[in-house]
């Protein structure tokens, strides 16, 4: 990903004559997106069990992690199976797609020699 965004931002940069104007934006944006998902981790580990493990003490995740983790497996495993085996055949469909796109834009780039 960290590479993706320094292609992207030095586009940028290249395009506006060396300017840091555009590239910042790009970060800001970055930045943004990381409190927005933050946030959204704090607030959902007070309304929701299942992301409170995340706030926890070492301590505390020794001592009550055992039930909480069974809690979870009964809940994937045996409640909702169909869907979870549903977003792993998905999860997993996209990684594939995305490891076959990066195979493609490199033979691309080696081919017709846009990668220096």
């Amino acid at each position: 990903m960290s590479i993706i965004i320094r292609i992207i931002t030095g586009a940028l940069q290249d395009a506006d004559d060396d300017s840091y104007r555009r590239v910042v934006q790009v970060y800001l944006v970055l930045a943004a997106g990381a409190m927005v998902v933050g946030a959204a981790i704090l607030v959902g580990s007070f309304v929701t069990d299942n992301l409170a493990p995340l706030q926890w003490t070492r301590h505390k995740r020794l001592t009550s992690g055992a039930a909480i983790i069974e809690r979870i497996r009964e809940r994937n495993l045996v409640t909702q199976r169909r869907r979870t085996r549903t977003v792993s055949i998905i999860c997993f469909s996209a990684l594939i797609l995305l490891t076959i796109g990066s195979w493609v834009a490199y033979i691309w780039g080696a081919v017709t020699g846009h990668n220096s």
